[in-house]
């Protein structure tokens, strides 16, 4: 057999083998991410949205008659407010600590917020600040302080 049948016969051959070998590449997709509904807080000086669990409130979202928000990974600022349903007692601590955990990865990030002041909620019960999440995905975020303890799951693209 001369060199071009050696080399069409190998041809075919290995053709033949890819065309007929069954399709071991499969693609694993993170699970879909089932987020905590969006529900109203209504408060003294009008309706807030957001996520609720518990005694803990995020204000994560906008009105239902706004475009919805997506919340987006760092370098992104992403503004959350968090209301208390037990305002903390005196002295209140300087900052607040929410927990995030990622839960496709298990990557955790903590959040420190400071207190906010408002007329609508008692002092003690307001807490904020720019969440910094490190990664897109799917986020559990949870407080566990004093007389409250709530846990949400959003989106971060």
């Amino acid at each position: 057999m001369g060199g071009w049948s050696r080399c069409a016969l190998t041809f075919a051959l290995c053709s033949w083998a890819f065309s007929c070998a069954p399709n071991n590449i499969t693609r694993t997709l993170p699970p879909p991410c089932s987020t905590t509904p969006i529900s109203e807080l209504v408060l003294v000086d009008g309706s807030k949205w957001g996520q609720r669990d518990g005694d803990v409130f995020f204000q994560t979202a906008g009105p239902p008659d706004k475009p919805t928000y997506r919340h987006h990974a760092a370098p992104s600022l992403e503004k959350i407010l968090v209301i208390l349903a037990n305002p903390l007692p005196s002295p209140t601590p300087n900052s607040l600590d929410v927990q995030g955990r990622e839960l496709s990865s298990g990557r955790t990030a903590t959040f420190k917020l400071n207190q906010t002041l408002t007329v609508d909620v008692p002092y003690g019960a307001q807490w904020g600040t720019n969440f910094v999440f490190p990664v897109p995905g799917c986020w559990q975020l949870t407080v566990d302080v004093t007389g409250n303890r709530g846990s949400v799951v959003l989106q971060v693209d």
